[in-house]
């Protein structure tokens, strides 16, 4: 139940809908009550807020998770997305570095899924130098997880263009060619 109204409400384009917002937020708080100290609840409400765009819920709420709970790690993850999404990227990359040196493996497809998404959603408030080196990592790591997809590859080599990394974009570029050579086209273009 509270794990479909999340992926409802993140699916749902622009927000998700007021009634899915509503929906959520109270079988959210009826959890809580059943369960007060459950931290999973807490990673549920917070990608909820997350994919209705209340940033600055989302980071308060996981700050009280990490307040209530010290040592489940997802609660500083999505302090760091959640800060990301605010694009405040020097706190958001802090817990982001802090969440990888507790152990966990940066290359790993949901969580750069994860903060791939806030970075893109993001995009047109950020066009700084540093805001495309964290894309170029999450888009080699994301490689590393499935190198056979276009689509981090293209991507990969708009970045390094954007950066003035003409050799590098131009290798990514390649790749491209190798796995779908039918791009040359839009590839030389």
């Amino acid at each position: 139940g509270l794990y479909n109204l999340t992926v409802q409400i993140q699916n749902s384009g622009s927000g998700g809908t007021e009634d899915l917002k509503k929906e959520a937020k109270n079988a959210f708080d009826k959890a809580k009550q059943l369960c007060p100290r459950c931290q999973d609840i807490f990673s549920g409400i917070i990608r909820s807020y997350l994919g209705a765009g209340e940033y600055e819920l989302s980071k308060k709420t996981s700050e009280n998770c990490m307040n209530l709970f010290p040592s489940f790690d997802d609660c500083l993850w999505l302090r760091g997305v959640s800060n990301i999404y605010l694009n405040n990227l020097e706190e958001g990359r802090k817990d982001i570095e802090a969440f990888y040196s507790l152990g966990h493996d940066p290359v790993n497809y949901g969580v750069q899924s994860e903060l791939l998404l806030a970075y893109v959603s993001i995009k047109d408030k950020n066009q700084s130098k540093e805001y495309y080196q964290d894309l170029v990592e999450i888009y080699q790591r994301l490689i590393l997880t499935n190198e056979a997809t276009v689509q981090y590859h293209a991507s990969l080599a708009y970045v390094y263009f954007s950066l003035g990394r003409y050799a590098d974009a131009r290798k990514e570029a390649n790749e491209v060619l190798k796995l779908k050579p039918e791009l040359k086209a839009s590839v030389e273009a």
